[in-house]
């Protein structure tokens, strides 16, 4: 599936990292939703229902940014847990 996504990009100097940002994140969870849908026989499930059960999804996971993926959040260490907690913040705060 391709997928054309805009996405424009900032230098954080306090981080050294390039941070991206304005993806177009509902057209890329419209087309998952419907790629979903399609190869699972779901009938149409609205926005929330299905935001929802994302949610539900990934708070069963989490990032470890030290080790570059993911793992299971019951499974992870109050070390990764809080390597993941501050990625996030820095995501949503450059």
């Amino acid at each position: 599936m391709h997928v054309d996504v805009s996405i424009s990009t900032v230098y954080d100097s306090t981080s050294n990292a390039v941070v991206c940002v304005d993806v177009q994140a509902s057209e890329l969870l419209r087309q998952e939703m419907s790629l979903v849908k399609e190869r699972m026989g779901h009938g149409d499930l609205s926005l929330d229902a299905y935001s929802q059960v994302w949610d539900q999804c990934y708070a069963q996971v989490l990032f470890v940014p030290s080790q570059s993926r993911f793992t299971r959040a019951s499974l992870a260490s109050k070390k990764e847990r809080i390597e993941s907690l501050e990625k996030r913040l820095e995501v949503v705060d450059p």
